[in-house]
């Protein structure tokens, strides 16, 4: 069984030989390796033409003018002959027993549309270990199913759910899982962590946070509607769950998205919720909640947050 590798690339003429060669490592046989240079006005082409001249394994690179990752990964996927995906940032790395170990568990568990492993965050402050959530729809919540690099992706199950939204500048893997979910798509764990994810200063992820914690709200609160509307029990068998973490991102995004905030609140959190204390509700915080609702603790809590 195939599995096509794509690598979508942008001015990363710095890290693709490190990408590639991680690729190149891989213990798995049968792989097709799509590069995606998508208008870069550095040497990343002619790195990838050189690494290709000198490689036992096939690498296929496509020239497009630039139209963001997104669009890339699409590019790719037209091209890809695997029946499943390795979706691979080029600043990115995988181990080399990655893509074996979860074709293996594909292959014994009725081909799943998301295999879902964890994975490494290195970014300047430091590594951290990311692991995954058992129930998906909590993972979708909490961000803990995975990663775009992280995980192995069926083919046809992302064909069918639309393939990658192109409109979206963050949380575009995970808007793509909640669409393959809502299609009813199947998801596996596989726990080997073989997944490097680089993180630069600069980035998508770290330089416009107020615009990524609005569209992080708005998916999570689709979430929300959307099992409310179609899987109630699902729903009221983990129900303070998913309200919580709304609400603490509902908490975490209010500095920076203030009306947002304030929206999905009214539309979502219910009169007789109350926050439990946890890393991001102190008990003060829902003393304030409690007496006198959510703007007005925000208010309070900002004011004190300036005269510190």
């Amino acid at each position: 069984m195939r599995v096509s590798v794509i690598i979508p690339c942008f001015n990363a003429g710095e890290f693709i030989g490190r990408c590639l060669a991680s690729v190149q490592a891989q213990t798995y046989p049968d792989l097709e390796i799509i590069c995606v240079d998508d208008g870069s006005s550095d040497d990343t082409a002619e790195k990838i033409k050189a690494i290709a001249g000198n490689s036992e394994k096939k690498i296929k690179l496509i020239l497009r003018a630039n139209a963001g990752a997104s669009s890339a990964r699409n590019t790719g996927l037209a091209a890809a002959s695997g029946e499943y995906i390795q979706f691979l940032d080029a600043d990115d790395t995988i181990g080399p027993g990655k893509i074996a170990a979860q074709v293996e568990e594909a292959v014994k568990n009725d081909y799943p549309d998301i295999i879902v492993s964890p994975y490494v965050r290195i970014s300047a402050g430091g590594t951290q270990d990311i692991n995954c959530e058992k129930d998906p729809w909590i993972g979708v919540m909490r961000s803990r199913l995975g990663c775009t690099c992280s995980n192995l992706w069926k083919k046809s199950a992302v064909l069918a759910a639309g393939k990658w939204n192109t409109q979206l500048k963050s949380s575009q893997e995970y808007d793509l899982i909640f669409r393959m979910l809502k299609n009813r798509g199947t998801v596996f764990h596989v726990m080997n962590n073989e997944t490097e994810v680089h993180v630069r200063e600069g980035s998508i992820s770290t330089s416009n946070p107020g615009e990524n914690w609005k569209r992080f709200l708005a998916l999570r609160s689709d979430v929300i509607t959307f099992l409310k509307e179609n899987q109630p029990r699902e729903f009221s068998a983990h129900r303070e769950v998913y309200l919580r973490l709304l609400f603490d991102a509902i908490r975490m995004a209010y500095p920076y998205q203030q009306d947002a905030a304030e929206k999905v609140f009214s539309a979502q959190i219910p009169r007789d919720f109350v926050p439990s204390p946890g890393a991001v509700n102190t008990r003060s915080y829902i003393f304030l909640f409690r007496l006198f609702g959510f703007r007005t603790a925000e208010r309070i809590r900002k004011i004190f947050r300036r005269s510190a």
